[in-house]
Protein backbone atom coordinates (compact mmCIF):
# COMPACT_ATOMS: atom_id res chain seq x y z
CA UNK A 1 0.00 0.00 0.00
CA UNK A 2 2.58 2.36 1.25
CA UNK A 3 4.83 1.74 -2.17
CA UNK A 4 1.35 2.34 -4.14
CA UNK A 5 0.52 6.07 -2.64
CA UNK A 6 4.40 6.38 -3.50
CA UNK A 7 4.10 6.11 -7.26
CA UNK A 8 0.57 7.78 -7.10
CA UNK A 9 2.61 10.69 -5.72
CA UNK A 10 5.49 10.79 -7.67
CA UNK A 11 3.50 11.00 -10.75
CA UNK A 12 1.35 13.67 -9.24
CA UNK A 13 4.98 15.50 -8.59
CA UNK A 14 5.84 14.76 -12.65
CA UNK A 15 2.40 16.26 -13.70
CA UNK A 16 3.18 19.72 -11.78
CA UNK A 17 6.39 19.55 -13.52
CA UNK A 18 4.63 19.23 -16.78
CA UNK A 19 2.37 22.47 -16.15
CA UNK A 20 5.38 24.20 -14.73
CA UNK A 21 7.76 23.69 -17.68
CA UNK A 22 6.16 22.39 -20.51
CA UNK A 23 9.76 21.27 -22.09
CA UNK A 24 9.86 18.57 -19.68
CA UNK A 25 7.76 15.97 -20.90
CA UNK A 26 7.00 12.02 -19.46
CA UNK A 27 9.39 10.93 -22.15
CA UNK A 28 12.39 12.43 -23.74
CA UNK A 29 14.83 12.24 -26.49
CA UNK A 30 18.57 11.90 -26.04
CA UNK A 31 20.34 15.18 -25.44
CA UNK A 32 21.33 16.71 -28.78
CA UNK A 33 24.86 16.48 -29.94
CA UNK A 34 27.40 19.54 -31.30
CA UNK A 35 26.58 18.47 -34.84
CA UNK A 36 22.32 18.65 -34.01
CA UNK A 37 22.46 21.88 -32.42
CA UNK A 38 24.17 23.58 -35.37
CA UNK A 39 21.80 22.04 -38.46
CA UNK A 40 21.12 23.84 -40.75
CA UNK A 41 17.46 23.51 -39.92
CA UNK A 42 17.53 24.97 -36.53
CA UNK A 43 18.56 28.38 -37.71
CA UNK A 44 16.35 30.83 -38.44
CA UNK A 45 16.20 33.95 -41.13
CA UNK A 46 13.86 37.16 -40.53
CA UNK A 47 10.48 36.89 -42.31
CA UNK A 48 8.42 39.28 -41.05
CA UNK A 49 10.21 42.83 -41.77
CA UNK A 50 13.24 44.49 -40.53
CA UNK A 51 13.91 45.61 -37.10
CA UNK A 52 13.04 41.60 -35.80
CA UNK A 53 16.85 40.31 -35.54
CA UNK A 54 16.67 39.91 -31.55
CA UNK A 55 13.59 37.67 -32.13
CA UNK A 56 15.03 35.81 -34.59
CA UNK A 57 17.88 35.38 -32.35
CA UNK A 58 16.79 34.50 -29.30
CA UNK A 59 14.19 32.09 -31.57
CA UNK A 60 17.44 29.96 -32.26
CA UNK A 61 18.81 30.21 -28.88
CA UNK A 62 15.32 28.52 -27.50
CA UNK A 63 15.53 26.06 -30.21
CA UNK A 64 18.99 25.13 -29.02
CA UNK A 65 18.56 24.79 -25.37
CA UNK A 66 15.23 22.80 -25.79
CA UNK A 67 17.75 20.40 -28.05
CA UNK A 68 20.04 20.07 -25.22
CA UNK A 69 17.87 19.51 -22.50
CA UNK A 70 16.48 17.02 -24.17
CA UNK A 71 12.80 18.24 -25.51
CA UNK A 72 11.90 16.19 -28.97
CA UNK A 73 9.57 19.09 -30.43
CA UNK A 74 12.08 21.83 -30.23
CA UNK A 75 11.13 22.77 -33.55
CA UNK A 76 7.95 23.58 -32.33
CA UNK A 77 9.44 26.84 -31.03
CA UNK A 78 8.77 29.56 -33.64
CA UNK A 79 9.51 33.09 -33.87
CA UNK A 80 5.78 33.42 -34.08
CA UNK A 81 5.15 31.43 -30.78
CA UNK A 82 8.19 33.55 -29.24
CA UNK A 83 6.47 36.59 -30.22
CA UNK A 84 3.49 36.29 -27.45
CA UNK A 85 5.90 36.01 -24.94
CA UNK A 86 8.68 38.29 -25.96
CA UNK A 87 8.04 40.92 -28.13
CA UNK A 88 6.60 43.98 -27.44
CA UNK A 89 4.80 46.18 -30.51
CA UNK A 90 6.69 49.51 -30.65
CA UNK A 91 9.07 48.50 -28.13
CA UNK A 92 10.88 45.67 -29.39
CA UNK A 93 12.32 42.46 -27.23
CA UNK A 94 11.61 42.34 -23.54
CA UNK A 95 14.91 42.03 -21.22
CA UNK A 96 13.31 39.34 -19.55
CA UNK A 97 10.56 36.86 -20.65
CA UNK A 98 10.17 32.89 -19.81
CA UNK A 99 8.66 30.83 -23.31
CA UNK A 100 8.74 26.97 -23.22
CA UNK A 101 9.84 26.35 -19.99
CA UNK A 102 13.45 28.55 -20.15
CA UNK A 103 13.99 32.19 -18.82
CA UNK A 104 15.74 34.68 -21.06
CA UNK A 105 17.22 37.93 -19.72
CA UNK A 106 18.77 40.73 -20.95
CA UNK A 107 22.31 41.87 -19.79
CA UNK A 108 24.95 44.74 -20.60
CA UNK A 109 28.78 43.71 -21.34
CA UNK A 110 31.52 44.61 -19.62
CA UNK A 111 34.80 46.59 -20.66
CA UNK A 112 36.28 43.09 -21.48
CA UNK A 113 33.84 41.85 -23.95
CA UNK A 114 35.84 39.35 -25.98
CA UNK A 115 37.07 37.43 -22.87
CA UNK A 116 33.37 37.98 -21.22
CA UNK A 117 31.98 36.28 -23.90
CA UNK A 118 34.11 33.06 -23.99
CA UNK A 119 33.55 32.73 -20.36
CA UNK A 120 29.69 33.03 -21.47
CA UNK A 121 29.88 30.45 -24.27
CA UNK A 122 31.38 27.88 -21.76
CA UNK A 123 28.53 28.17 -19.17
CA UNK A 124 25.91 28.24 -21.56
CA UNK A 125 26.58 25.64 -24.77
CA UNK A 126 23.00 26.87 -26.02
CA UNK A 127 24.99 30.06 -26.96
CA UNK A 128 24.02 33.51 -26.31
CA UNK A 129 22.60 36.42 -28.45
CA UNK A 130 24.99 39.56 -28.68
CA UNK A 131 23.24 42.72 -29.92
CA UNK A 132 24.68 45.85 -31.18
CA UNK A 133 22.62 47.97 -29.49
CA UNK A 134 23.92 51.52 -31.24
CA UNK A 135 25.66 50.22 -33.94
CA UNK A 136 26.82 52.59 -36.61
CA UNK A 137 24.07 51.97 -39.55
CA UNK A 138 21.48 50.17 -37.59
CA UNK A 139 21.04 47.99 -34.22
CA UNK A 140 21.61 44.09 -35.45
CA UNK A 141 22.12 41.33 -32.84
CA UNK A 142 23.36 38.05 -33.77
CA UNK A 143 22.92 34.30 -32.31
CA UNK A 144 26.77 33.62 -30.90
CA UNK A 145 26.49 29.80 -30.98
CA UNK A 146 30.12 28.46 -29.77
CA UNK A 147 34.13 29.80 -29.33
CA UNK A 148 36.00 26.93 -31.42
CA UNK A 149 40.09 27.06 -32.10
CA UNK A 150 39.90 30.22 -31.72
CA UNK A 151 37.10 31.70 -34.01
CA UNK A 152 33.81 32.35 -33.15
CA UNK A 153 30.49 31.35 -34.68
CA UNK A 154 27.36 32.46 -34.92
CA UNK A 155 24.02 32.41 -36.82
CA UNK A 156 22.91 35.66 -38.19
CA UNK A 157 19.13 36.31 -38.82
CA UNK A 158 19.76 38.73 -41.95
CA UNK A 159 19.13 37.91 -45.19
CA UNK A 160 22.44 39.63 -46.40
CA UNK A 161 25.16 36.87 -44.95
CA UNK A 162 25.40 33.07 -45.12
CA UNK A 163 22.69 30.73 -43.75
CA UNK A 164 23.64 28.81 -40.98
CA UNK A 165 26.82 28.73 -38.61
CA UNK A 166 29.25 30.88 -39.83
CA UNK A 167 32.13 32.80 -38.24
CA UNK A 168 31.70 36.01 -36.10
CA UNK A 169 33.58 38.12 -38.91
CA UNK A 170 31.19 37.12 -41.60
CA UNK A 171 27.62 37.85 -39.81
CA UNK A 172 27.24 41.89 -39.46
CA UNK A 173 27.86 41.79 -35.67
CA UNK A 174 31.43 42.08 -34.07
CA UNK A 175 31.62 40.75 -30.47
CA UNK A 176 33.70 43.57 -29.14
CA UNK A 177 30.73 46.01 -30.63
CA UNK A 178 28.34 44.79 -28.66
CA UNK A 179 26.80 46.44 -25.87
CA UNK A 180 24.19 44.03 -24.75
CA UNK A 181 23.74 40.12 -24.62
CA UNK A 182 21.15 37.56 -23.89
CA UNK A 183 20.94 34.37 -22.25
CA UNK A 184 18.97 31.59 -20.47
CA UNK A 185 19.36 32.15 -16.97
CA UNK A 186 17.35 29.31 -16.66
CA UNK A 187 17.37 26.28 -15.75
CA UNK A 188 21.02 25.19 -16.92
CA UNK A 189 21.36 23.64 -19.59
CA UNK A 190 23.44 20.39 -20.04
CA UNK A 191 26.54 20.58 -22.54
CA UNK A 192 26.49 18.68 -26.21
CA UNK A 193 26.76 15.01 -26.17
CA UNK A 194 29.32 13.30 -28.99
CA UNK A 195 28.64 14.12 -32.19
CA UNK A 196 27.29 11.78 -34.67
CA UNK A 197 29.75 10.55 -36.71
CA UNK A 198 28.43 7.60 -39.02
CA UNK A 199 25.66 9.07 -41.62
CA UNK A 200 26.34 12.97 -41.01
CA UNK A 201 24.63 14.94 -38.30
CA UNK A 202 20.95 14.34 -37.91
CA UNK A 203 18.15 15.68 -35.60
CA UNK A 204 16.75 14.46 -32.81
CA UNK A 205 13.47 12.28 -32.77
CA UNK A 206 10.97 10.96 -30.36
CA UNK A 207 12.15 8.60 -28.69
CA UNK A 208 9.30 6.02 -27.96
CA UNK A 209 10.73 2.55 -27.11
CA UNK A 210 10.81 0.95 -23.88
CA UNK A 211 14.35 1.98 -23.68
CA UNK A 212 13.35 5.49 -24.19
CA UNK A 213 14.61 7.70 -20.81
CA UNK A 214 11.66 7.95 -18.63
CA UNK A 215 12.20 10.65 -15.91
CA UNK A 216 12.21 8.94 -12.12
CA UNK A 217 13.66 10.26 -9.16
CA UNK A 218 16.56 8.40 -9.03
CA UNK A 219 17.91 8.99 -12.71
CA UNK A 220 17.28 12.48 -12.67
CA UNK A 221 16.68 14.15 -9.31
CA UNK A 222 17.26 17.43 -10.65
CA UNK A 223 14.16 17.29 -12.66
CA UNK A 224 12.22 17.05 -9.18
CA UNK A 225 13.72 20.31 -7.97
CA UNK A 226 11.15 22.73 -9.13
CA UNK A 227 12.84 25.28 -7.07
CA UNK A 228 15.57 25.39 -9.79
CA UNK A 229 13.68 26.05 -12.70
CA UNK A 230 13.44 29.84 -12.94
CA UNK A 231 14.15 30.24 -9.12
CA UNK A 232 10.07 28.99 -8.16
CA UNK A 233 9.90 28.15 -4.73
CA UNK A 234 7.13 25.29 -3.89
CA UNK A 235 5.57 24.98 -0.09
CA UNK A 236 5.65 21.58 -0.63
CA UNK A 237 7.78 18.52 -2.04
CA UNK A 238 7.45 14.55 -1.15
CA UNK A 239 9.51 13.66 1.72
CA UNK A 240 11.21 10.52 0.08
CA UNK A 241 10.06 8.47 3.57
CA UNK A 242 6.61 10.19 3.72
CA UNK A 243 3.52 7.43 4.29
CA UNK A 244 1.31 9.85 1.90
CA UNK A 245 3.13 12.20 0.22
CA UNK A 246 0.97 15.63 -0.41
CA UNK A 247 1.68 18.44 -3.07
CA UNK A 248 -0.20 21.68 -2.73
CA UNK A 249 -0.67 22.36 -6.44
CA UNK A 250 -2.24 26.05 -6.12
CA UNK A 251 0.47 27.10 -3.65
CA UNK A 252 2.56 26.58 -6.34
CA UNK A 253 1.05 28.68 -9.46
CA UNK A 254 0.27 30.63 -6.69
CA UNK A 255 3.99 31.74 -6.37
CA UNK A 256 4.71 31.85 -9.50
CA UNK A 257 2.19 34.15 -10.72
CA UNK A 258 2.71 36.12 -7.67
CA UNK A 259 6.39 37.01 -8.85
CA UNK A 260 4.91 37.91 -12.02
CA UNK A 261 6.45 41.80 -11.49
CA UNK A 262 2.98 43.20 -13.25
CA UNK A 263 0.95 42.14 -10.53
CA UNK A 264 2.88 44.85 -8.05
CA UNK A 265 1.25 47.98 -7.80
CA UNK A 266 4.28 50.45 -10.05
CA UNK A 267 4.41 54.39 -9.38
CA UNK A 268 6.29 56.68 -11.25
CA UNK A 269 7.85 60.04 -9.45
CA UNK A 270 6.84 61.92 -12.68
CA UNK A 271 4.56 61.23 -15.91
CA UNK A 272 5.66 64.59 -17.49
CA UNK A 273 8.33 66.62 -18.27
CA UNK A 274 9.83 69.32 -20.91
CA UNK A 275 11.70 68.93 -23.75
CA UNK A 276 15.48 69.90 -23.04
CA UNK A 277 17.56 67.79 -24.66
CA UNK A 278 18.65 65.51 -21.47
CA UNK A 279 17.35 62.52 -21.40
CA UNK A 280 14.22 61.62 -18.83
CA UNK A 281 14.43 59.10 -16.29
CA UNK A 282 11.67 59.53 -13.55
CA UNK A 283 12.32 57.41 -10.47
CA UNK A 284 10.24 53.78 -10.16
CA UNK A 285 9.21 53.29 -6.57
CA UNK A 286 7.61 49.16 -6.56
CA UNK A 287 6.25 48.80 -2.66
CA UNK A 288 8.80 45.23 -1.43
CA UNK A 289 11.10 45.14 -4.20
CA UNK A 290 14.48 46.85 -4.69
CA UNK A 291 15.62 47.98 -8.02
CA UNK A 292 18.99 46.13 -9.50
CA UNK A 293 17.89 43.10 -7.11
CA UNK A 294 14.67 42.12 -8.09
CA UNK A 295 13.55 44.59 -11.52
CA UNK A 296 15.83 46.66 -13.89
CA UNK A 297 14.76 49.82 -15.89
CA UNK A 298 15.09 50.54 -19.21
CA UNK A 299 14.42 53.95 -20.70
CA UNK A 300 12.76 54.31 -23.80
CA UNK A 301 12.27 57.05 -26.62
CA UNK A 302 12.81 59.25 -23.28
CA UNK A 303 15.18 62.51 -24.95
CA UNK A 304 12.63 63.89 -27.57
CA UNK A 305 9.26 65.52 -27.02
CA UNK A 306 6.37 63.08 -27.53
CA UNK A 307 5.85 59.68 -25.32
CA UNK A 308 8.43 58.31 -23.77
CA UNK A 309 8.35 54.63 -21.91
CA UNK A 310 9.96 52.47 -18.93
CA UNK A 311 10.55 49.14 -19.21
CA UNK A 312 10.16 47.10 -15.64
CA UNK A 313 12.03 44.03 -16.36
CA UNK A 314 11.66 41.46 -12.97
CA UNK A 315 15.09 39.33 -12.33
CA UNK A 316 16.41 37.08 -10.10
CA UNK A 317 13.25 35.61 -8.24
CA UNK A 318 11.44 37.92 -10.55
CA UNK A 319 9.62 37.37 -13.70
CA UNK A 320 7.97 39.71 -16.47
CA UNK A 321 7.92 42.98 -17.85
CA UNK A 322 5.35 46.08 -17.58
CA UNK A 323 5.66 49.29 -20.01
CA UNK A 324 4.85 52.53 -17.89
CA UNK A 325 4.81 55.60 -19.89
CA UNK A 326 5.21 59.47 -19.61
CA UNK A 327 5.18 62.30 -21.35
CA UNK A 328 7.92 64.61 -22.82
CA UNK A 329 6.73 68.36 -24.14
CA UNK A 330 7.84 70.79 -26.35
CA UNK A 331 7.22 73.77 -24.50
CA UNK A 332 8.75 77.47 -24.65
CA UNK A 333 10.61 79.60 -21.96
CA UNK A 334 7.03 81.34 -20.99
CA UNK A 335 5.16 78.02 -20.68
CA UNK A 336 7.68 76.55 -18.30
CA UNK A 337 7.60 80.00 -16.62
CA UNK A 338 4.48 79.44 -15.70
CA UNK A 339 4.69 76.10 -14.56
CA UNK A 340 6.88 77.21 -11.53
CA UNK A 341 5.37 76.72 -7.94
CA UNK A 342 6.53 77.81 -4.71
CA UNK A 343 5.82 76.53 -1.29
CA UNK A 344 7.01 77.32 1.75
CA UNK A 345 8.18 74.68 4.80
CA UNK A 346 6.12 76.14 7.46
CA UNK A 347 3.59 79.51 7.57
CA UNK A 348 3.70 79.16 11.95
CA UNK A 349 7.01 79.46 13.57
CA UNK A 350 7.90 80.71 17.05
CA UNK A 351 9.91 83.81 17.40
CA UNK A 352 14.11 83.17 16.63
CA UNK A 353 12.88 80.01 14.90
CA UNK A 354 13.26 79.45 10.97
CA UNK A 355 11.23 78.83 7.69
CA UNK A 356 12.49 78.08 4.32
CA UNK A 357 11.44 78.87 0.90
CA UNK A 358 11.34 76.05 -1.38
CA UNK A 359 10.81 77.43 -5.50
CA UNK A 360 10.41 74.35 -7.80
CA UNK A 361 11.50 75.29 -11.87
CA UNK A 362 10.66 72.85 -14.47
CA UNK A 363 13.73 72.04 -16.32
CA UNK A 364 15.50 73.63 -18.22
CA UNK A 365 15.04 76.63 -16.11
CA UNK A 366 17.58 78.04 -14.07
CA UNK A 367 17.81 79.69 -10.80
CA UNK A 368 20.22 82.47 -10.30
CA UNK A 369 20.83 85.78 -7.80
CA UNK A 370 21.86 87.84 -10.65
CA UNK A 371 21.70 86.92 -14.68
CA UNK A 372 24.78 86.05 -16.01
CA UNK A 373 26.56 87.73 -19.01
CA UNK A 374 26.88 84.66 -21.99
CA UNK A 375 24.01 85.39 -23.97
CA UNK A 376 23.93 81.85 -25.55
CA UNK A 377 23.11 80.84 -21.46
CA UNK A 378 20.72 83.39 -19.95
CA UNK A 379 17.73 82.37 -21.57
CA UNK A 380 16.86 79.73 -19.22
CA UNK A 381 17.99 81.79 -15.98
CA UNK A 382 15.44 82.56 -13.54
CA UNK A 383 15.97 85.42 -11.24
CA UNK A 384 14.78 84.74 -7.66
CA UNK A 385 14.09 87.32 -5.15
CA UNK A 386 12.62 87.10 -1.80
CA UNK A 387 11.09 90.06 0.39
CA UNK A 388 9.20 90.62 3.53
CA UNK A 389 6.15 92.91 4.46
CA UNK A 390 7.40 93.63 7.55
CA UNK A 391 11.34 92.56 8.49
CA UNK A 392 10.45 93.20 12.40
CA UNK A 393 8.27 90.60 12.09
CA UNK A 394 9.86 88.02 9.50
CA UNK A 395 12.69 88.65 8.12
CA UNK A 396 13.82 86.34 4.74
CA UNK A 397 17.67 86.45 3.13
CA UNK A 398 18.24 85.79 -0.32
CA UNK A 399 18.46 82.10 0.00
CA UNK A 400 14.68 81.89 1.26
CA UNK A 401 15.29 81.25 4.99
CA UNK A 402 12.71 82.92 6.99
CA UNK A 403 13.51 84.00 10.41
CA UNK A 404 10.68 85.15 13.16
CA UNK A 405 11.89 88.21 14.87
CA UNK A 406 8.69 89.07 17.11
CA UNK A 407 5.22 88.18 17.85
CA UNK A 408 2.77 89.40 14.88
CA UNK A 409 2.03 88.94 11.12
CA UNK A 410 4.19 89.27 7.76
CA UNK A 411 3.82 88.94 3.91
CA UNK A 412 6.28 86.98 2.07
CA UNK A 413 6.70 88.01 -1.34
CA UNK A 414 8.60 85.78 -4.12
CA UNK A 415 9.74 87.63 -7.51
CA UNK A 416 10.73 85.17 -10.81
CA UNK A 417 11.80 87.10 -13.56
CA UNK A 418 13.10 86.33 -16.58
CA UNK A 419 15.57 88.01 -18.57
CA UNK A 420 13.18 90.07 -20.97
CA UNK A 421 11.43 91.31 -18.28
CA UNK A 422 8.57 89.49 -17.39
CA UNK A 423 7.74 88.82 -13.50
CA UNK A 424 5.47 86.71 -11.81
CA UNK A 425 5.09 86.99 -7.93
CA UNK A 426 4.01 84.86 -5.25
CA UNK A 427 2.95 85.68 -1.87
CA UNK A 428 2.22 83.77 1.63
CA UNK A 429 1.70 84.75 5.08
CA UNK A 430 3.49 84.40 7.78
CA UNK A 431 2.66 84.31 11.24
CA UNK A 432 5.12 84.05 14.76
CA UNK A 433 4.18 83.38 17.48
Amino acid sequence: MRKQKRVIGLILLIVIINLLDPCYGYIRSKAASFDEINHPDVFLKQVNGDMQCTLVAVTMLLRRAAMLSGYPNWADITTDQVRKDAWVEGVGLKYSFSHAGFTVNKAQFGNDRVNEAIALLQKHPEGIVIYDQYGRSRPHAVLLTDYTDGIFYCADPSDAVAYGRIPVNQGLVRVEEAEFYYYISGPSIPAPTASVTEGGAGLPVIDISPEADIITEANNPAAYDISARGNLPITNTLPATDDTPSTDIPAVIENMQERDISRYEIELSRTSFYYDGNEKKPAVTIIGLEENTDYVLSYINNVNPGTAAIAISGIGNYTGVVIKYFEIADADIHSLFNDIAVSVTNQSIQAGKTATVKVNLPEPLISVKEFGVDEQCIGNEVKISYSSSNSKIAKVNSKGKITGKKKGKANITVTAELTNGTKKEFSFAIKVK
